[in-house]
């Protein structure tokens, strides 16, 4: 059999255990990054929120009957998603991570200036404009 000798030299070498095993214990070993903890009710409503999120969708998606048998299927466990339990799990998320930034700017030595705007465009998209400046300030 004929064989590039300039491929032979750059391609790495392969194991005989590689050929004989391939990857396959990959898919069940324990540092698979697909392997995540216990699926709770505030999991499932965190990942439908990205979902909303990514997709720019409106909260009343989670109420497709076809979407919500979806969820109960997957997820019998947890209760039922609507989208006032979205948008309470949305703001006690943005309080959480509201607290969290102010404990961590009272942290800091530098002070940040931040301005927001939101706005609707006539079709009805929605957008938020964040500006935001940080002033690092020299103590003596």
């Amino acid at each position: 059999m004929l064989a590039c000798h300039k491929y032979l030299r750059t391609k790495p070498p392969v194991d005989s255990e590689s050929i004989t095993n391939p990857a396959i214990n990959t898919y069940f070993s324990s540092a698979n990054g697909r392997n995540q903890p216990v699926t709770t009710s505030d999991r499932v409503k965190d990942k439908i929120l990205r979902i909303i999120i990514s997709g720019n969708l409106p909260f009343s998606f989670v109420e497709n009957v076809e979407f919500a048998d979806l969820v109960k299927d997957a997820y019998p466990n947890c209760g039922m998603v609507t989208r006032k339990t979205v948008v309470d799990y949305l703001r006690s998320k943005a309080t959480c991570t509201k607290e969290d930034a102010a404990l961590r700017m009272s942290e800091s030595r530098s002070k940040v200036s931040l301005a927001m705007d939101i706005w609707t465009t006539r079709t009805h998209l929605a957008f938020l404009g964040m500006c935001s400046l940080n002033l690092r300030v020299i103590f003596p």
